[in-house]
């Protein structure tokens, strides 16, 4: 009964760190970006490591390990328009 227990404590807990809502850290560097072109690291959130999110920046989408609190960052949203690499 007990080994239940624990597994059942155990499978709600996963469930809950599994749909935790995950934010982008504020952007390293928030001012416009002067270069021509946008470097793109990622185009969906599955192009970042498991700890990671894509982020839009100034200079193009990066991963970035994610927070679980609300800040000035923005996340990429999956199906929106993006080019990995250099985009115009």
């Amino acid at each position: 009964m007990n080994s239940k227990i624990c597994i059942l404590i155990f499978l709600v807990a996963a469930v809950a760190i599994a749909t935790s809502e995950k934010f982008c850290p504020p952007p390293r560097d928030p001012s416009p970006c002067n270069l021509r072109s946008k470097w793109n690291d990622c185009c969906k959130q599955s192009d970042c490591r498991s700890f990671d999110i894509c982020c839009s920046e100034p200079c193009g989408n990066v991963c970035r390990r994610a927070t679980d609190k609300p800040t000035t960052g923005v996340a990429f949203r999956d199906g929106d328009y993006c080019v990995e690499g250099w985009e115009d």
